[in-house]
């Protein structure tokens, strides 16, 4: 099993992936936090989904009221305070968009072509002159 780093602040690993390079999966092996929660951090980050902490603590004190408890008998561990980050620069995060979509869309040619070739039997050619290719080719160099 991989080794597990020390959890460091949601903030830092929501950075981690805001700045590229990462994907939740890594950072949940690289730190033993489940990539949905990752995933969550990062969307409220973003502002896509509402930190519903307040929201979360007058639930509990609802319910230590109901009980007849009081938040002193029961405290509650308070999540750190999350840091304000900087903005993530957006057409950054379109381009790395973009790339996984083409990554994506040439992995399931690749996969269709290996289909017909397997299942069916078909021979797909591939075009070997490109246009940089007879450029070179004119050119000599």
């Amino acid at each position: 099993m991989a080794d597990k780093t020390p959890s460091p602040n949601p903030d830092k690993i929501v950075l981690k992936y805001l700045n590229g390079g990462v994907t939740y999966r890594q950072l949940e092996a690289k730190y033993g936090i489940d990539h949905a929660r990752i995933h969550y951090w990062v969307q409220r980050h973003k502002g896509i989904r509402p930190d519903r902490t307040q929201e979360y603590e007058k639930a509990k004190q609802r319910k230590n009221a109901i009980a007849g408890t009081s938040p002193a008998s029961a405290p509650a561990p308070q999540p750190p305070p999350l840091l304000p980050l900087p903005p993530v620069d957006k057409e950054k995060l379109k381009l790395q968009q973009q790339l996984q979509q083409a990554q994506l869309q040439i992995a399931l040619l690749e996969e269709v072509i290996r289909i017909a070739h397997d299942e069916q039997g078909l021979e797909v050619p591939k075009k070997f002159t490109t246009k940089l290719s007879r450029l070179w080719e004119k050119t000599g160099k």
